[in-house]
């Protein structure tokens, strides 16, 4: 039984849609229509949003050739500096065995063989020299904030 519902106004033919149609019709023996330029809009230039410094106490980490955006620690304050290890009076021995103390409080180091592009493996090598640091130590370092 399909019922058929009542036509909706919007849908209808208005009563005087003889006098005033929906769109307008030209006669064809009438004069075009006067039409006036609409008034000219200033051009105006986008201003970019001024850019707002950095707060002086926040500064990105920087990674492995880049900084990270999510990862952001505090600047150190500019009247402080920090002691150097050889300040304290440590030799080179000292400074060795407290690193491998440190490195012995993480977990013990197992093996991974992992395939990774050429230029990968070279600017790795790279940035593991810049900083003093193994190459383990800088893929360790990675993977540990990658899984945090």
């Amino acid at each position: 039984m399909a019922h058929n519902p009542a036509p909706r106004p919007a849908l209808r033919k208005a009563p005087d849609a003889g006098v005033h149609p929906a769109a307008p019709v030209v006669a064809p023996g009438s004069p075009p229509p006067v039409v006036e330029p609409p008034e000219p809009t200033p051009i105006t230039r986008a201003v970019p949003p001024s850019r707002t410094p950095r707060p002086a106490h926040l500064r990105p980490v920087v990674g492995l050739g880049g900084s990270t955006s999510d990862a952001i620690r505090p600047a150190p304050e500019k009247g402080e500096k920090k002691a150097s290890k050889s300040a304290k009076g440590l030799s080179a021995k000292q400074r060795k065995k407290l690193e491998k103390k440190a490195r012995k409080r993480h977990q013990r180091r197992v093996s991974l063989q992992v395939e990774v592009p050429k230029e990968v493996r070279t600017k790795l090598r790279k940035n593991a020299k810049a900083r003093g640091t193994s190459v383990d130590d800088v893929v360790t370092a990675v993977l540990e904030g990658w899984l945090e």
